[in-house]
This record gives structure tokens, C-alpha cells and sequence, in this order.
């Protein structure tokens, strides 16, 4: 598992980390570290960037997976969402609360950066405002989380899944350029779920040009501390 830092209040992004996501782009592949994976110690894997053909497959198996879902009478997401909003599950209200909720965010980091802006800030003052962040951004989450759940069974969402699961099988390797899975009846098959698990959320932040750790440490870069600050009177 790639190794975690817990950030700290103001900690900016560390360059190194900056420099590695510079580096993934102009690159084709990511290289990620499993403390353990089927029972190996420090397991050293390469997640390759789908190439077209494997976009062009993993889009077939979407379409083969969405038409046969669909005429088995799996709900789309549309109907599931109909669903939920007569049942008071999930509704306009709630997706005005995300809306809201992204509002809060973008104005809070508005004031942070006016604050950041002065020769000498009140460091007071931008933590109240980071732990504002903090919680809007747990409500985001859960929200979204929640949602997720929700359409988690659908024609859309199960199709997704396999088309990732063929991405996955053509895209990650040993070092030795050895596939990890054979065939997508191996991953389906994969008994180590928590290092699966890894894999996935690794492959997906590449696929956006993103690291994990950046994406942990948002909120440190958006209430990093510049200048002098000084303490609140």
C-alpha cells in the first residue's frame, strides 16, 4: 500500500509529490508499492494508462454489459432516481444540499485566500476557516457517498464496474511486464480484496492525472500558510 503521511494544518503540498504527478503525465504508467499482496511482502506494481485499443474493449464490454442488463429489466438510473424521490430516499432537496454545500466550500476558500493574501495574516482565523472546510467537505462526501449507493445496482453503474474491471486486467503489471491477471475471469476471481481495492483507487486517480496523496492533502494546499502569520488578538 503506497505509504500515507497525515497532513498537518498549513503543510503545503510536498514538491516531491508535486514533481511526481508532473512526472505521471508526461509518463504512461504508475508505479505503486503493496505492503502485501497473495501473501508477498513490498509488492511493486505498474499501472499502465489505457491505451485506445484497451479504451476502444472496455467500451465494447460497456455496451455488451448495458444492453444484456437492460433486457433483463435492471432499472436505469433515471428510473432508480425516480424511485428514490417517491420514496423520499432522494430528491431535489438533497441535490440542493450538494449544490449548497459546494457553495460553502468555494466561499470558504474565497475568504482563505483574501486572508492569505495580506503581508501578515491571522493564522486564528485561517484554521477556523480550514475546519469549516473540513466539515463541508465531510457532508460533500457523505452526500455523494450516499447517492452513490443508491445507483450502486443499475443498468449504468453496473456496466461501469465491468468496463473498469477490463481496464484493470490489461493495465496492471509486475515489473517484468507480466500481467497481474490473465483474463477477467482472474481479477473477478482476485481473493486479496483489500489490495484490489488499492489497485482500483490507484488506477482511477491516474486515470485523472491525480495522486492520492494530493488529493488528501486539498485542503492543506488551500490553507497553506504564506507569509507571517501572527497570532489573534
Amino acid at each position: 500500500m503506497t505509504e500515507k503521511i497525515e497532513p498537518k494544518l498549513g503543510d503545503p503540498i510536498p514538491k516531491n509529490w508535486l514533481e511526481r504527478a508532473k512526472s505521471e503525465l508526461k509518463a504512461n504508467f504508475r508505479v505503486i508499492k503493496l505492503d502485501n499482496f497473495r501473501g508477498q511482502d513490498n509488492v511493486e506494481l505498474n499501472i499502465f494508462r489505457p491505451s485506445l485499443k484497451i479504451d476502444s474493449v472496455a467500451s465494447y464490454k460497456y455496451s455488451e454489459v448495458y444492453n444484456d442488463l437492460l433486457s433483463k429489466k435492471l432499472l436505469l438510473k433515471d428510473e432508480m432516481l425516480k424511485i428514490l424521490e417517491e420514496k423520499n430516499l432522494w430528491g431535489e432537496p438533497q441535490e440542493k444540499e450538494i449544490e449548497d454545500i459546494k457553495e460553502g466550500m468555494r466561499e470558504v476558500e474565497i475568504k482563505a485566500a483574501l486572508i492569505r493574501s495580506k503581508p501578515n495574516f491571522n493564522k486564528a482565523s485561517l484554521s477556523r476557516l480550514r475546519e469549516e472546510y473540513l466539515i463541508l467537505q465531510k457532508k460533500f462526501t457523505d452526500l455523494i457517498t450516499k447517492k452513490t449507493q443508491y445507483l450502486n445496482n443499475t443498468v449504468e453503474s453496473k456496466a461501469e464496474e465491468e468496463q473498469i474491471k477490463v481496464k484493470l486486467s490489461l493495465c496492471v503489471k509486475y515489473p517484468d511486464g507480466k500481467l497481474v491477471w490473465n483474463s477477467l475471469e482472474e481479477l473477478e476471481n482476485e481473493t486479496d480484496g483489500i489490495a484490489l481495492m488499492t489497485i482500483t483507487n490507484e488506477f482511477m486517480t491516474f486515470s485523472l492525472g491525480l495522486t492520492q496523496e494530493i488529493i488528501d492533502h486539498l485542503p492543506d494546499q488551500i490553507f497553506e500558510m504564506v507569509g507571517e502569520a501572527v497570532s489573534e488578538k
